[in-house]
């Protein structure tokens, strides 16, 4: 899942969201019910989050609909590069970390049969 826009107001997170459900995405809205609690206003936005998969689509939509103009849409742009590097840099870490377990494992299983002969 990834954020593809960030509102103040729960109701017009809803709006985009009814929008991009009508043209066929799949899409929901985070931090919702934080907006109610502070009477409408979310505290830290309310969020509508996507599948990556479906995000240019939902980019062509959110700026025919006016969600983006161009100075946002960079904006935007950026915080995706910036997400997809993130998630990069997880996977290869984890890769690495699974790596180094395995390598433990065998050095164990080498060492107990090398002392217990």
């Amino acid at each position: 899942m990834i954020e593809i826009k960030r509102f103040t107001s729960s109701s017009d997170a809803e709006i985009l969201v009814s929008l991009l459900k009508s043209e066929g995405i799949d899409c929901y809205v985070r931090d919702a019910n934080t907006g109610q609690i502070y009477g409408g206003i979310a505290f830290g936005g309310a969020k509508v989050e996507l599948l990556e998969k479906d995000l240019p689509r939902a980019q062509e939509i959110m700026k025919d609909f006016g969600y983006l103009d161009s100075e946002n849409n960079k904006e935007e742009d950026n915080e995706i590069a910036n997400y997809r590097r993130q998630k990069e840099k997880r996977s290869r870490m984890l890769t690495i970390f699974c790596f180094l377990i395995i390598v433990l494992v065998v050095v164990i299983i080498y060492l107990n049969k090398y002392f217990n002969g």
